[in-house]
């Protein structure tokens, strides 16, 4: 729709991991929480290390049983809501196929620094079908991460859509305009003004004529 930051797709072609509007359990000398510091919904969720806590497991949740079989790829935003940087190779996401969070079948260590009060999205690209028995999703410290407060939003597995893709009307990179997307959930996706454009921001969103064609 003409000046709208909603895009209504005709049926998902992703699906929620986790939407982070529950907090995640901790582990020892971890605190989690929620914020309404987020990309979508109304929460994303918060895991402060503590001063003692060295490397491991942050934290962990249940998901339910996933079959995300019919996907290739998880994408989702972290964030650094701490004083230092957050540095490459320090955390590690895992989907688990167990009830305890211990037995991850794809992990994806972020490959980035990530600075002070920065939103980053994140794609991990699996190179084949992802597990039809994913139960548990968690949070691996392996180098140090005190002084950050980590923040994850929108987790979800997909494959041509994700959130560092561009979208159009057009598959004309000089024809129309390509849009930046907030977040993914089910058949809405938001478009974004940048990095740190939060869900409780509106976008100046799509500019043109109102219509139902192919995404790009």
């Amino acid at each position: 729709t003409n000046k709208s930051d909603t895009v209504t797709l005709a049926s998902a072609v992703t699906t929620n991991i986790d939407l982070c509007q529950t907090a995640w359990t901790a582990s020892a000398n971890v605190t989690t929480g929620t914020s309404t510091t987020r990309k979508e919904g109304t929460l994303s969720i918060t895991i402060t290390p503590g001063a003692s806590f060295t490397t491991g497991l942050l934290a962990y949740r249940a998901t339910g049983l996933l079959d995300l079989s019919a996907y290739t790829k998880v994408s989702f935003w972290v964030y650094n809501g701490g004083v230092s940087t957050l540095n490459a190779n320090s955390i590690r996401l895992d989907l688990c196929s167990d009830t305890a969070g211990t037995v991850p079948v794809h992990s994806y260590t972020i490959p980035m620094a990530i600075s002070s009060a920065y939103w980053a999205p994140q794609l991990f690209d699996n190179g084949a079908a992802l597990s039809s028995s994913i139960q548990f999703i968690a949070l691996v410290a392996l180098t140090s991460v005190t002084n950050t407060v980590i923040q994850l939003d929108n987790i979800l597995a997909c494959d041509k859509l994700t959130l560092t893709s561009l979208i159009s009307t057009s598959s004309s990179a000089t024809a129309v305009d390509f849009w930046p997307i907030k977040s993914i959930n089910g058949t809405t996706i938001k478009l974004s003004q940048g990095a740190n454009h939060l869900a409780s921001q509106t976008a100046k969103g799509y500019y043109g004529t109102t219509t139902t064609a192919t995404c790009y």
